[in-house]
């Protein structure tokens, strides 16, 4: 079964800037981690949870109103710490592999934040805490995982795609999240979403949900595989 919301031509950004914070923090559950966040993140699964959470995603004020962002993102590490300072869109402060700090820059914008915390900043967070997250597409069939590493925009989603249309199952497309028990490696399974180009989306045999446009084209599009 495939589902396939068309998309029209005045297809809205994904997120907007009003619903980037919650009022309250919701539980997500993903990449094996109990994750607290006061951001959006609509497409992990929530869980009502009363546990102390592995993660805490917050809103927080790190360099506050009179800062001057980069011209270009800068990236800042040290042990244990990780700063993403944004251009257009927010800082981005990782700690001790249990917190991250995002402040929206006022006229950030709140898709490409987005797209930065669950790369860039979970990418670092994961590296705290002794995992390993590697760029790129992950899916699996029975007991066996396959990675497609690759810089973007070389075609990692539409090759994961292509294996879903075989009977594959999907477990990421943005991080394939390296963990070991008792000396074996094996991927965590992690977000459910994948971004495609609207012109690979005719070829789709798997079922799907269409979440929205993404990118400043927005001619690449954020789907749920399921």
């Amino acid at each position: 079964m495939v589902r396939h919301e068309g998309l029209r031509e005045n297809s809205k950004a994904l997120l907007s800037r009003n619903a980037f914070f919650l009022e309250a923090a919701r539980y997500y559950r993903a990449y094996g981690l109990l994750i607290s966040s006061e951001v959006s993140i609509s497409h992990f699964p929530e869980e009502i949870s009363f546990a102390e959470p592995d993660v805490r995603i917050r809103r927080g004020e790190i360099f506050g109103t009179e800062y001057t962002p980069p011209s270009s993102i800068q990236i800042e590490t040290s042990p244990g710490r990780l700063l993403l300072r944004g251009a257009r869109s927010a800082t981005i402060l990782v700690a001790t592999g249990n917190s991250i700090i995002i402040e929206l820059l006022p006229n950030g914008n709140p898709t490409t934040s987005l797209q930065i915390l669950l790369g860039w900043a979970l990418g670092g967070l994961f590296h705290q805490r002794a995992m390993l997250p590697l760029h790129g597409s992950a899916v699996c069939r029975n007991d066996d995982s396959f990675v497609f590493c690759a810089p973007s925009g070389t075609g990692k989603s539409t090759l994961a795609a292509a294996f879903l249309n075989r009977g594959f199952f999907f477990l990421d497309d943005n991080i394939a999240l390296v963990d070991f028990k008792e000396g074996t490696a094996f991927i965590v399974s992690g977000s459910p979403e994948i971004r495609l180009w609207e012109n690979a989306m005719p070829d789709l045999e798997f079922e799907y949900e269409t979440l929205g446009c993404i990118g400043p084209d927005r001619k690449k599009v954020s789907l749920i595989a399921r």
